[in-house]
Formats: structure tokens, C-alpha cells, sequence
């Protein structure tokens, strides 16, 4: 009776232990700003600022026409780390748990599950980052939706998680001319994702005065030059990653614009140092 008291205690404690460690075929449910990474079943409680996560579109842009694409890459980075998992989810509401209604198309080393995505396996990093390609399709119905993402850079065991900052998605019917197709013909930025400076190319379609200026997600503008007369044809201006007062920009999705009195060109871009 001793024994097989012992032996059933030892099984207790071998799946505690286990249940404790992550899981390396990945994971769902996680995106949520009250969930994340930790807890029972996968890593550390608290987020890691060593940790960077970004998300980018092909397309440079986010927003699609209803049952329109979006091919998507979730970068997760880290200095020090072998490898990275990710959970993504496309939600009703900025902080919802209730999905979009949207359907995921996997890629290479990840897979849609329970109307999320998430990596089959840890993503070897290859220069401290790993990088998860998937393809996003809308659902047939305009709206805002909201993007959320949660990484986790990790040694086998135990990691170093964190989000990204929410990204707003646009659904929504184009009227007569693509709007999405002429704005990213208009303007683009590379590299994207920057490390530091960005180069902004764009079009001039007629002679004016126009200003370029760089916002944040929620519209707070960080960034702007006087305006000043831009001449038909192909341009290109070098932004320094700075705002306005000089101060570094951090780590997170950002918007370049180019506007005049009867037009407007935007297109997001990410920095990740």
C-alpha cells in the first residue's frame, strides 16, 4: 500500500512539473492584455522587456477590402535567447476576447487553431530574431478590428515573453479606384521594419505644398516638417527616428504621412531596435 502510495505521488508530481513548462507545439488564448505568456502551462508571470515583438504587412498597410488579404509576419526578438513561440488573434474589440471572424492561412512553422495562430514548434532565431509568416483573410463585412500578439523568446524551458503594442485593422469596401493599391503606390518606407532612420519614397501625382509628418497609432503626431512646395514626380526624405524635440522613438508601430490641403498618403511602419 506504501509503495504504491509513493508511486502514484511521483506520477502527481511529474505531470506538476511538466504542466509547468511551456508548450512547445504552441499555444491559444494568450493574446489578451490580462493573459499573456504566464501561468499555469507556459512561462514566467510577468512580461520582458528584453523582449520585442512586431508585427508587419506586405502590403505595408493594415487595412483590406471585405474577404481581402493580409499577409502578415510576427518578428520576435531577443538578444540572448535560442528560439521564439507566438500567439496571435484578430479580436472584435481593442482588449475582447470575441475573434473577428477572419480565417488564418498558416505558413511555415505555424499553424491556425481555434481561430487563432499560433508557431508548431520553437522557431530557431537566426540574429537574435525569429520571424512567423501567415496570411489573414477578412471577414465579408466592414469594420475595425484589433490585432493581438504575445511572443515569447525562449531557451527550451522557460522564456522571456511579451506583447506587442494592439494594431488596428480597417476593413472596409473600396470606392471606384483602389485606395489601398494608390496610397502604398504613393508612398512606402524602407526598411521596415527600421532599426533606427527610415527612407520615405513617394510620389508627387501633382505640384503643391505638401508636409510630411509621423504619428503614432492613435493619431498623436511625434514627428513634422513645415510644409513646404513638392514638385511632380519621385522623391525621397531620410527621417532620423527622432521626434519633433529630438527624443529617440521607441520600440512600436508608427504612421508616415504625407498630407496636403486636398490630399492624404499614410502608410505604417515599425521600429525595433
Amino acid at each position: 500500500m506504501l509503495i504504491r502510495s509513493l508511486f502514484v505521488f511521483l506520477l502527481l508530481g511529474i505531470f506538476a512539473v511538466n504542466s509547468s513548462f511551456a508548450d512547445p507545439k504552441g499555444q491559444t488564448g494568450r493574446t489578451a492584455s490580462t493573459v499573456g505568456c504566464g501561468g499555469s502551462g507556459c512561462h514566467t508571470l510577468a512580461p520582458s522587456t528584453a523582449t520585442t515583438v512586431t508585427v508587419t504587412s506586405k502590403s505595408g498597410s493594415f487595412t483590406t477590402t471585405p474577404g481581402g488579404k493580409l499577409e502578415l509576419t510576427v518578428i520576435v526578438a531577443h538578444a540572448t535567447q535560442p528560439s521564439a513561440g507566438f500567439n496571435l488573434a484578430v479580436k472584435a474589440t481593442k482588449d475582447g476576447s470575441a475573434n473577428s471572424g477572419g480565417v488564418f492561412t498558416a505558413g511555415k512553422g505555424n499553424k491556425a487553431f481555434l481561430g487563432e495562430i499560433t508557431h508548431n514548434d520553437p522557431m530557431p532565431m537566426t540574429g537574435g530574431k525569429a520571424e512567423f509568416s501567415f496570411t489573414w483573410t477578412a471577414p465579408n463585412k466592414e469594420g475595425t478590428f484589433f490585432m493581438q500578439t504575445v511572443g515569447n523568446a525562449s531557451s527550451g524551458l522557460n522564456g522571456a515573453w511579451n506583447w506587442a503594442t494592439p494594431i488596428q485593422i480597417v476593413v472596409k469596401a473600396s470606392s471606384g479606384v483602389d485606395e489601398v493599391t494608390k496610397t502604398e503606390s504613393m508612398l512606402s518606407v524602407y526598411p521596415n521594419p527600421s532599426t533606427s532612420a527610415v527612407s520615405v519614397n513617394y510620389s508627387i501625382p501633382v505640384t503643391g505644398e505638401y508636409q510630411f509628418m509621423v504619428t503614432d497609432l492613435t493619431g498623436l503626431t511625434l514627428y513634422t516638417e513645415p510644409s513646404m512646395i513638392e514638385t511632380i514626380g519621385e522623391h525621397t526624405k531620410v527621417w532620423n527616428g527622432r521626434t519633433s524635440d529630438g527624443v529617440t522613438i521607441a520600440n512600436g508601430h508608427y504612421v508616415a504621412i504625407l498630407r496636403s490641403s486636398e490630399r492624404m498618403y499614410s502608410i505604417p511602419f515599425v521600429i525595433s531596435r
